[in-house]
């Protein structure tokens, strides 16, 4: 899609948040309950989705894109260069922790928009000459020899996944990898959850 403009965000869209129980009382006071923390570097939510950390994630390697770009449009610096710094910091910035998320299909678009947006800094293209030569995401991803960010992501997530399969029954992981909440779920479609998106890895690979 040539219509991408931003870096991903989509500020009009209202997060779904579970009510957060009352504080508690202790000893010297009380214990109030937040709606997010960080912990090992992924902002953890009620819901125990992805949605608002990888949106952190876009939105901070979308500041590093930008604070590159006097060096991405420099004319002394060769492609292949570019897209190794563009590689090494903004888009792992991007994927830090990606081989546990639960992607929907919300979280991938706005994925590709960042990563589209960013090659075309790279290549310093702006919107007007996408429309204008009917610049498609393929050409930007030849040109640059950069693949779709959905396959980077599957990589890192297959990688995991060897890692797990090759772990002892008595490791967490494994065990949580095969772990279920005995309890019935309500109606409706499911959440995704990562067996989906390992189910959906392991297929394309």
């Amino acid at each position: 899609n040539n219509t991408e403009t931003t870096n991903g965000t989509d500020e009009n869209e209202e997060e779904k948040r579970l009510p957060l129980p009352p504080p508690f009382d202790v000893a010297d006071g009380f214990v109030s309950f937040t709606d997010s923390f960080t912990y090992l570097g992924s902002i953890i939510t009620p819901d125990l989705r992805d949605d608002e950390d990888i949106r952190a994630r876009i939105k901070k390697a979308a500041g590093q894109v930008g604070g590159l770009r006097p060096f991405f449009r420099s004319p002394h610096i060769d492609l292949e260069t570019k897209v190794r710094v563009y590689l090494a910091i903004p888009l792992n910035t991007v994927l830090w922790g990606c081989e546990s998320w639960a992607l929907t299909e919300d979280l991938i678009r706005e994925l590709r928009v960042f990563h589209h947006w960013s090659l075309r800094k790279i290549l310093n293209i702006n919107m007007f000459e996408v429309e204008e030569q009917r610049i498609t995401n393929t050409t930007i991803r030849e040109r640059t020899n950069v693949p779709d960010i959905l396959i980077l992501a599957q990589r890192r997530q297959l990688r995991w996944i060897g890692k797990l399969a090759r772990m002892p029954m008595k490791r967490l992981p494994r065990q949580l990898l095969a772990a279920w909440v005995n309890n019935p779920r309500k109606r409706g479609r499911p959440q995704t959850s990562l067996r989906n998106t390992m189910i959906e890895t392991l297929q394309e690979a």
